[in-house]
């Protein structure tokens, strides 16, 4: 199975709209344009990235462990702030699909980069270390 950053972002973002729920009922994400094992194998990998808070969950006889989100974490909202605009998400993944080889931490980091851009040209104000 595949780690999907662009599934990853969905998930979050289905998970900032969607989580907590009020009815305190849980649903596995369904979202579109993924197979139901893609999102639980991301979910389970944006749990492990501790960008989710989740509950494990194994129906008998499916052989997908499952993560059912409850909601964002902190740092699930920090990542989310920084690839959350669809211009900034195209310009990172864009720059990384150029380098070839990327993780989910170097795709916060680029797009991280492209905010501090934003940041500068709108203010004036230069954020780099």
């Amino acid at each position: 199975m595949k780690l999907e950053p662009s599934l990853i972002r969905d998930l979050l973002l289905w998970a900032e709209e969607n989580l907590p729920r009020s009815n305190g009922l849980l649903e596995f994400p369904v979202l579109e344009g993924w197979q139901k094992n893609e999102v639980a194998y991301n979910c389970l990998m944006a749990y492990e990235a501790k960008f989710l808070d989740a509950i494990d969950v194994q129906c008998k006889g499916d052989p997908f462990k499952q993560m059912i989100p409850i909601k964002l974490t902190y740092a699930g909202h920090q990542y989310l702030e920084n690839i959350r605009d669809p211009e900034i998400w195209k310009k990172t993944t864009d720059g990384a699909k150029k380098i070839g080889n990327f993780s989910i931490e170097t795709l916060g980091e680029l797009a991280k980069g492209f905010v501090k851009q934003q940041i500068k040209r709108h203010t004036g104000m230069d954020l780099t270390d």
